[in-house]
């Protein structure tokens, strides 16, 4: 036998009709109770989907749907393209920005609830190079920290809300080649422009807003984001196609220059490659192609911070580098940087058969602002050296390390002697040296106080004397 129920929209009884019009359209909440004859009472939450349907139209526009749309842009207003923004409700709807970053979905229910999440995994080494690794190691070591939350959100290439050696690592590997993609196949990330950051000195402590939540969609609504290219802490990302690649390249080059030599098929030859000018080093990246040789391995120099993973070999034709010097380092004229060791597969000159790769940018990071010097590889024969004759050192005024290259006609003993400007004798120091062309560094361990300094090289009888400035 089957109790009398009865069914309402409240716990009233007698609330048993619900008049919806136009300015309901969309997902309505309702509540549907039941009660018995005894009193006794029940009730579910459900909505009611209001529509304007089978093309009658008689609401007003406006009150069916609306539209969702904004600009996806980089921290300083490039519209970034290729973005795939996901617009999430009980389907998902996915539009691609523009060249100027826009995107928009149109004609969305109102009374929905959204999520707009902006998302881009590809072209992971745009704006990427060792320059960024140079920056990523300063701001680490406190040297040069980043100043802004766009560019430490840029430099956590890991994702995992510090900037450490890990990411330096991870970086490496990208720009080397050995690794495709960053950790979660992310090569941006996106930040609502709404975001306040809580601590720009640390934008990871409060969360971060990477999508945007629609509750019960009202109206039209625009929903920016600012896109982080992963990687990229100098901020010369190509963005779209409308903008042109940007470089802070000097119209100076930095040489390293290796002897030039004929070889035969067969012969094993180890080339020691050198420095072509004095420099503050920062870092580098080059790639050098053998053509009629093959590649059997690398003789890095400790001395300037070149190690063995900072190398990749291709097929015996390659060499790959990226390298951040730690602190930096000077590098004086003709120093040696590192040595090749090759087999020949074929007779010929040396000159004839290394070069640099232009698929990849040969760049070197020096001074203390990081100044973009091309790299130019240069083959050279050597002349005897017959007198003793020193250079200007370099660089000069100087506040960390200069460097004085010097030639010597014979192997010998090399006596250097610094002076301040009131005639104190600072260093005075005597140095065993071979034939050829040396290199005397001077630092601030050698020379503590700021000031004019004149320095004295004797070699074999022969005097050679200038003046360094020493900056605070």
């Amino acid at each position: 036998m089957w109790n009398t129920v009865q069914l309402s929209f409240s716990a009233d009884v007698n609330d048993d009709t619900l008049a919806l019009d136009c300015n309901d359209i969309g997902l309505y909440a309702v509540e549907l109770w039941v009660t018995d004859e005894n009193g006794n009472q029940g009730y579910c939450k459900t909505f009611v989907d209001v529509q304007d349907n089978n093309n009658v139209n008689i609401c007003p526009p406006g009150l069916v749907d609306s539209d969702i749309s904004g600009k996806i842009h980089t921290p300083d207003n490039k519209g970034v393209e290729a973005v795939s923004v996901r617009l999430l409700s009980n389907e998902e709807n996915i539009n691609n920005t523009s060249e100027t970053g826009a995107y928009a979905f149109n004609n969305k229910a109102k009374g929905m609830d959204y999520v707009v999440k902006p998302v881009k995994s590809d072209d992971f080494l745009n704006g990427v190079s060792t320059l960024d690794l140079v920056m990523m190691q300063r701001h680490i070591l406190g040297i040069s920290k980043l100043n802004t939350p766009w560019k430490l959100l840029a430099a956590d290439v890991n994702q995992d809300g510090k900037i450490s050696a890990s990411d330096l690592v991870t970086l490496r590997k990208l720009i080397l080649g050995t690794e495709s993609a960053l950790p979660n196949d992310k090569s941006w990330m996106f930040i609502w422009d709404g975001h306040s950051f809580a601590d720009p000195a640390n934008p990871w402590i409060a969360g971060l807003t990477e999508t945007y939540n629609i509750e019960k969609l009202n109206g039209n609504m625009g929903i920016d984001f600012t896109g982080i290219k992963l990687g990229d802490i100098d901020g010369n990302v190509v963005a779209n196609a409308n903008v042109i690649p940007s470089t802070n390249r000097s119209q100076e080059t930095l040489g390293i220059w290796f002897e030039d030599k004929v070889v035969a098929a067969g012969d094993k030859v180890v080339i020691p490659v050198y420095a072509n000018e004095t420099h503050l080093i920062q870092g580098m990246q080059w790639q050098l192609e053998a053509n009629g040789l093959t590649i059997t391995g690398i003789n890095a120099i400790n001395e300037l911070g070149l190690g063995a993973d900072d190398f990749v070999s291709e097929d015996g034709k390659i060499i790959k580098t990226s390298l951040a010097i730690q602190n930096g380092r000077v590098v004086g004229r003709d120093q040696l940087m590192f040595e090749i060791e090759v087999v020949a597969e074929t007779g010929g000159n040396l000159s004839n058969m290394l070069s640099l790769d232009s698929r990849f940018a040969a760049e070197a990071y020096v001074g203390d602002v990081l100044t973009t010097l091309p790299i130019e590889l240069v083959a050279r024969n050597n002349k005897l050296v017959t007198a003793f004759e020193t250079e200007q050192i370099k660089p000069n005024p100087w506040n960390e390390a200069s460097v004085l290259t010097i030639q010597l006609p014979a192997s010998g003993i090399v006596n250097l002697m610094v002076r301040d400007a009131a005639g104190r004798l600072v260093v005075s120091k005597s140095v065993s040296m071979t034939a050829g062309k040396q290199n005397i560094e001077f630092n601030r361990e050698m020379i503590q106080h700021p000031g004019v300094y004149i320095y004295s090289v004797e070699f074999g009888g022969q005097i050679k004397q200038g003046k360094m400035i020493v900056l605070d």
